[in-house]
C-alpha cells in the first residue's frame, strides 16, 4: 500500500509540474486544464463509489475536494466568461 501511494504521489508531482508549464507557456490551454482538474475529483469519486476502499479516516485528498472543486468551478467560469467577453468585442477600425 505504501509503494502504491508513493508511486501515485510521484505521478501527481509530475502532473503538477506539467500543469505549471502549460499555465506559463501555453495560456490558451488554461481552460482545458481547469476543466480536466474539475472533472478529476468526480471521476475519482465515481471509482471510489464503484470500488470502495476501507480506510481508518478520511484521506486528505477527499477532505480537500470540498474546497478545491468549488474554487475550480468558479475559476473555470471566470476564465470562460473572460474568453467570451474578449471574443465578442467589436472589431477595431
Amino acid at each position: 500500500m505504501i509503494a502504491i501511494s508513493g508511486q501515485w504521489g510521484g505521478s501527481q508531482l509530475l502532473m503538477a509540474a506539467l500543469f505549471w508549464i502549460l499555465f506559463v507557456r501555453h495560456r490558451g490551454l488554461v481552460r482545458l486544464i481547469l476543466a480536466a482538474c474539475l472533472v478529476e475529483p468526480f471521476m475519482r469519486g465515481l471509482a471510489g463509489h464503484v470500488k470502495p476502499i476501507e480506510t481508518l479516516g478520511t484521506a486528505p485528498g477527499a477532505a480537500l475536494d470540498w474546497v478545491v472543486v468549488p474554487v475550480l468551478a468558479v475559476v473555470l467560469c471566470l476564465a470562460l466568461c473572460r474568453a467570451d467577453a474578449q471574443g465578442s468585442s467589436p472589431p477595431r477600425s
